[in-house]
C-alpha cells in the first residue's frame, strides 16, 4: 500500500473512532499515531517485514515528568489487521480487539505516572529545602533521585524516597565525624549502647 492510500485510509478509520490521524511523513514506512481525548495514543504502522499487507496498531503510554516510560510488557496492546480490509472494518477491530484492554490499561499507567510525579515532586521540594539552607545547587541526574554536588566533604545528597534524604560519601575528618554522629544520635533519640 502507497503512503496516500495509508493516509487516506487511517484518516477514515481516525473519522470514525473520533481520533486524530497524525502521520510521519518523513519515514519511510507508513507509520503514524492515532491520538485521542485522554492522552489515547496509538502507534500505527505498515510496510515493515513483520508489517507485510498487514496495519500494526500498538499501545503508546503517556511518560512520566522524567520522561521515562512507566508500562511493561502486561500492558503492552498490539493488533494487526489485513490491509486489504475497509475502513470500517478495520476500525471495528480496533474497537473490538484493541480498545476495551488499552484503555483499561491506559488508566492503570496513567495512575502509577501521577503517583510517581507526586513523589517526585514531593522529593524536589525536600532537596530543594536543604539546597535553599546552604545556597547549593540541585542538578538532575540519570538515577531515579535528584542529587547536588558540592556539599562540603559530602559527594551527594539524594532523595532517597518521598520522605528520606540519603547522605553518601560523607568524607570529614574525626571531629567532624564524631559531631555528625552525636547530631544524627540526638535526632534518632538513641543512646550510646
Amino acid at each position: 500500500m502507497d503512503k496516500q492510500q495509508f493516509s487516506e485510509k487511517i484518516e477514515t478509520v481516525a473519522s470514525i473512532l473520533g481520533l486524530t490521524w497524525c502521520p510521519k511523513k518523513d519515514w519511510s514506512d507508513n507509520t503514524g499515531e492515532l491520538k485521542g481525548l485522554g492522552e489515547v495514543d496509538i502507534w500505527v504502522r505498515n510496510g515493515g517485514y513483520q508489517e507485510a499487507e498487514k496495519i500494526m496498531f500498538s499501545s503508546v503510554y503517556p511518560r512520566d515528568n522524567k520522561g521515562q516510560e512507566r508500562s511493561n510488557s502486561g500492558q503492552g496492546v498490539t493488533i494487526r489487521v489485513s490491509e486489504t480490509k475497509a475502513a470500517e472494518q478495520i476500525a471495528r477491530d480496533i474497537q473490538r480487539r484493541f480498545l476495551p484492554e488499552y484503555l483499561k490499561n491506559l488508566i492503570i499507567v496513567q495512575g502509577w505516572i501521577a503517583d510517581l510525579n507526586q513523589s517526585y515532586s514531593q522529593k524536589a521540594a525536600n532537596l530543594k529545602q536543604i539546597a535553599d539552607h546552604f545556597g547549593l545547587e540541585i542538578r538532575e541526574n540519570n538515577r531515579e533521585g535528584v542529587i547536588y554536588y558540592s556539599a562540603p566533604g559530602i559527594y551527594s545528597i539524594e532523595a532517597y524516597n518521598a520522605t528520606l534524604v540519603r547522605m553518601e560519601k560523607v568524607d570529614c575528618t574525626p571531629e567532624q565525624a564524631i559531631t555528625i554522629i552525636e547530631l544524627l544520635k540526638e535526632g534518632l533519640g538513641r543512646k550510646e549502647t
